[in-house]
């Protein structure tokens, strides 16, 4: 027999009313939203918070901190700047464990948020059936290897951005990424001229 709770919390904006956030197991472990604030403090010492919010009607709670490395692509060019953050984020349904990453994604919302973790190269984790004593440490020394993928980041973006495209690269690229239809079905030519008229 396995015991059922749920998770629940005093609506924001209707005095009175509760929401259940989710449905979790016994051993599950309920984290506030404090607590993940407190460990993102204690994994990036006199970090600045930058970003905070939730989404999925409050389910799923993220925050972003600054990191002290700046990296300019291009100096005598563009001078493209990309920062860099601590993500920390969690859920209150049982999806998502506490988990904090290097990104140079700013997250804001649930497309930002994914971006993010598609991308992510270090994290760390801890379950909601853990606690979060006695895992700065391990999680610090986890996110320290994140420098090197900055680093590899830097030098692929620095490539990419020294890497020359002409007319004739360009079309092959988007012509890879949207190719012509092989049939004329339901005006799809036309649809397909017009947005190559809009990418060009």
């Amino acid at each position: 027999h396995r015991s059922w709770f749920s998770v629940i919390r005093d609506n924001p904006f209707t005095p009175g009313q509760t929401d259940v956030l989710g449905v979790v197991g016994k051993r599950y472990r309920v984290f506030q939203n404090e607590e993940l604030l407190d460990f993102g403090d204690a994994l990036l010492e006199d970090g600045r918070w930058e970003t905070a919010g939730s989404i999925k009607n409050g389910t799923v709670v993220f925050a972003s901190l600054a990191l002290d490395r700046e990296i300019v692509l291009d100096p005598s060019g563009v001078t493209d700047k990309v920062n860099t953050y601590l993500l920390v984020h969690t859920s209150h349904d049982g999806s998502v464990a506490v988990q904090a990453s290097v990104t140079p994604v700013r997250v804001v919302c649930q497309n930002t948020l994914n971006a993010a973790l598609s991308g992510v190269k270090q994290s760390y984790k801890v379950r909601h059936t853990q606690t979060l004593e006695g895992k700065i440490e391990a999680a610090k020394s986890a996110l320290g290897l994140a420098h090197n993928y900055l680093d590899k980041f830097e030098a692929e973006a620095t490539t990419l951005i020294q890497t020359e495209v002409d007319d004739d690269l360009f079309w092959d690229i988007v012509k890879s990424l949207y190719p012509e239809p092989e049939v004329d079905a339901k005006g799809s030519m036309t649809k397909y001229e017009n947005k190559m008229d809009t990418i060009w």
